[in-house]
């Protein structure tokens, strides 16, 4: 496992002794630490644990302070009503989850994929996660994950996995998540799923009212990203 340093001053959390306690007596083993290389990371880590199961291994998230807490909080809720929906993908599974002072740690099983098993979604599939995901929420309540992007949702021989929990919340566009989708892979370079084949599964008022918020809530990079590739699709393919 690739040990991630970091350019932040940063040292690793000890874990909570009942943690520690549990981890042994089911036979886990350290596999890794992973520290974010960015200034953006610097409230987070991530341990990683393996007891001999293929396809899954332990990830101990930790976070710190009143606005750590709440994203992992909001993990666990999401994570647990997920196991309850049981919607047609993969997932992490809670294990445990504890509070030491400002520091909090929840633990999670989380799905082993190959590397080179895994894809982006396609139109498709990508539309199908999006509208399972609304399950989750009321009638008439629109659900995000908050944070859907090739590196936190692909396609892999086993169905689709989604990680990354912690930014589940209620929206006012079903398909932010899938127009987000398609924005994180236009930036990062990667083959994003057609416009054209998701404003035909959510309409054209859907992705109005998707990039709408988007505008106002996403990044700056994303925001110009998402500028460039709805006046693409008007000028090729009248798609909005």
């Amino acid at each position: 496992f690739r040990f991630l340093q970091r350019r932040v001053s940063a040292y690793p959390s000890p874990l909570p002794p009942e943690l520690e306690t549990n981890l042994a007596e089911a036979n886990y083993q350290f596999l890794g630490l992973y520290l974010p290389e960015s200034e953006s990371g610097r409230d987070r880590q991530s341990w990683f644990f393996t007891n001999g199961q293929a396809d899954q291994f332990l990830q101990i998230k930790v976070r710190y302070g009143d606005q750590g807490r709440a994203s992992l909080r909001m993990e666990q809720n999401a994570l647990e009503s997920l196991e309850k929906a049981d919607l047609a993908l993969l997932s992490p599974r809670v294990v445990s989850y504890h509070e030491a002072g400002h520091t909090t740690f929840l633990a999670i099983h989380t799905p082993v994929v190959e590397h080179e098993t895994r894809k982006p979604f396609d139109s498709k599939e990508l539309c199908a996660v999006v509208k399972a995901l609304q399950q989750l929420g009321k009638p008439g309540q629109a659900i995000s994950h908050g944070d859907l992007t090739p590196w936190n949702a692909w396609m892999t021989p086993l169905g689709p996995v989604v990680i990354d929990w912690e930014g589940l919340s209620e929206r006012s566009a079903v398909a932010y998540d899938a127009l987000y989708y398609l924005v994180s892979c236009q930036y990062a370079g990667i083959t994003a799923p057609q416009i054209a084949d998701v404003t035909q599964a959510f309409g054209k008022q859907g992705i109005a009212e998707a990039a709408e918020e988007m505008l106002t809530m996403a990044p700056k990079g994303y925001q110009k990203t998402l500028t460039a590739l709805l006046s693409a699709a008007q000028g090729t393919h009248g798609a909005l």
